[in-house]
């Protein structure tokens, strides 16, 4: 069901929307199931119909993936209970979600992933969410003044809904809630997955630079206490864009990682709720990085429909797609489009335009990182006082 939220003076337009129904999510999920729906094809035919702006199909797959992997949790969840489904809303484990979205061969990494910031090294993403649960039919787009912090994490677990970020403002782009105890429903039980979706690197905030405490996703006191340690999780979609090594937030373990600075992004909170990250007791992240967008990082996908993801994506590029990688001088030699390289401008007598075309772009390779593991081995250097700014539009 669709609303007309407004019509301009000038009557050329109608700005209209589906906000969050949790009845209607749940009778349009009934209908989906019932009638085998085909998610990826009806995504697929409205990006290809032009009334979906193709800016924004990469949010669009990650919240599909996601809604995908809450609907197989819910599969399993039921089939272990030898029950029918009797709502499509029903709140389901942390570990049945996580184990339901990535592909076989990554569950144990993702499951046994240690904390990389704060909490206790040994406590893995499975212990530290050990009756932990989500519960989201639907996405609702959060407000350019709405913070992303627990207590709007409650309400949304009450709707039954996860929460879509402002598109392109800020450093999440995709907020699930986690309810930590099977216990009447408080702030105090809250915790967050904070989800980032990458296609493009240029301009964003690295993941590996989202807190809690940056956020303001916990409050600082509470019922006349200080914080407590709750966990909470943040995940690096990459979706499979080329990136340039330069400006790439992941490179390989041979290399170090580059950051000259924290640009100034506007993100999704209200003025005031920013606070210095040395004000609050660091609360355990455990960081998920997830490369590429297939069968072989997503255990929602299968082989066969990784093909029409990349379709969808319409972002694989001609060389990250190539089947024969060690043929891509070859490739160049065609001229598909030009880049610094031999290949292109071996013609000339410049050899500022001869640079491998290996400096400036790679291969993309799938793969899932997980916690400590992700920085350790590469040896980051220490970050120089980035401070994310509380830049809020209005």
């Amino acid at each position: 069901m669709r609303i007309a939220f407004s019509v301009p003076h000038h009557q050329e337009y109608i700005r209209s929307g589906t906000p969050s129904e949790p009845i209607l999510a749940e009778v349009a999920a009934m209908g989906m199931h019932r009638f085998d729906v085909d998610a990826v094809d009806v995504v697929g035919k409205e990006l290809a119909s032009g009334l979906i702006d193709g800016n924004t199909r990469t949010g669009l797959v990650a919240r599909l993936l996601l809604i995908m992997a809450y609907d197989r949790a819910l599969k399993n969840l039921h089939a272990r209970e030898r029950t029918s489904i009797a709502s499509y809303s029903r709140a389901v484990p942390v570990r049945d979600f996580l184990q339901a979205l990535v592909a076989e061969d990554y569950i144990s990494d993702v499951l046994g992933c240690k904390p990389d910031e704060a909490g206790d090294p040994q406590v893995s993403l499975e212990e530290a969410f050990d009756g932990a649960f989500v519960r989201f039919s639907h996405f609702a787009r959060n407000g350019v003044d709405n913070a992303i912090d627990t207590h709007a994490g409650l309400a949304a677990v009450a709707r039954g809904m996860a929460i879509q970020c402002c598109e392109g403002r800020g450093s999440v782009d995709i907020v699930v809630p986690i309810v930590l105890k099977d216990e009447k429903l408080k702030e105090d039980v809250m915790s967050t997955m904070l989800i980032q979706v990458v296609n493009d690197r240029d301009g964003r905030v690295s993941p590996l630079d989202i807190t809690a405490g940056s956020l303001g996703v916990f409050p600082r006191v509470h019922n006349g206490r200080e914080e407590d340690q709750r966990p909470y999780i943040v995940i690096a979609m990459q979706l499979g864009a080329m990136a340039s090594a330069k400006n790439a937030w992941f490179v390989g373990p041979s290399r170090t990682r580059e950051v000259l600075s924290v640009p100034r992004i506007p993100l999704p909170c209200r003025p005031g709720d920013l606070t210095a990250r040395s004000t609050h007791r660091a609360h355990p992240r455990y960081y998920i990085n997830i490369e590429g967008c297939s069968h072989k990082v997503y255990g929602v996908i299968s082989e066969a429909d990784s093909p029409r993801f990349a379709g969808i994506l319409a972002a694989g590029g001609l060389f990250s797609e190539h089947s024969r990688p060690e043929l891509e001088a070859e490739v160049q030699e065609l001229k598909p489009e030009w880049n610094r390289n031999r290949a292109c401008y071996g013609w000339t007598d410049q050899p500022e335009l001869w640079s491998s075309s290996k400096e400036g772009e790679r291969i993309v390779q799938e793969k899932i990182v997980c916690g400590a593991a992700t920085a350790e081995p590469w040896k980051f250097p220490a970050r120089k006082n980035h401070q994310v700014e509380n830049i809020c539009e209005t």
